[in-house]
């Protein structure tokens, strides 16, 4: 199980932004040590080593934002103990806003070299509770790989009259007044 909290420092940069100006979700990075769960809320950045990650998608939710982060394989493996999502107000400096971190060394997540596994890609789903009425921008890594699911619901969300079949293939939808 993992543990999950809104840091001091992203609780101080959210009640700022309660008074105006625009939150940009600029990335999420994972680390490679932990703390005791009691902690995780004064920590400024993951511990450990430190490895970028992509945010993929974001999703308002009632209680707050749910943010989804790829996980890539790297130059060297590793295991991610801690997820990290960092934000600006403005133009000021990236904060951890949220932390979250695996119960035990046994629940990390493997990531393996490049070498080993080039094309691995594993996706967490991150819920930071936060309000959602102000401006907020994301900041999406649009190199990430999507899966089969998400590109058919991205071309079913364009109307676009596309799909992708079983066997990978783009096709084009036929209406019976077109055929």
């Amino acid at each position: 199980m993992w543990n999950g909290v809104v840091t001091n420092a992203g609780i101080a940069l959210l009640a700022n932004w309660a008074q105006g100006g625009t939150l940009t979700i600029e990335g999420a990075r994972a680390g490679t040590g932990t703390v005791e769960t009691d902690d995780l809320v004064a920590l400024t950045d993951v511990s450990g080593s430190s490895h970028n990650l992509s945010i993929i998608e974001y999703l308002p939710q009632d209680d707050g934002i749910k943010y989804t982060v790829q996980l890539h394989a790297a130059p060297s493996a590793y295991l991610a103990l801690q997820i990290g999502i960092f934000a600006s107000l403005d133009e000021g400096d990236a904060t951890l806003i949220a932390i979250f971190q695996a119960g035990s060394t046994g629940e990390g997540i493997a990531v393996p070299s490049t070498s080993e596994l080039p094309d691995f890609a594993f996706t967490f789903g991150a819920l930071v509770e936060m309000a959602n009425r102000s401006t907020l921008n994301v900041t999406i890594d649009p190199t990430v790989l999507v899966s089969h699911a998400q590109m058919n619901q991205a071309l079913d969300d364009a109307d676009v009259g596309f799909f992708i079949d079983g066997d990978g293939y783009l096709c084009q939808r036929v209406t019976d007044d077109e055929e």
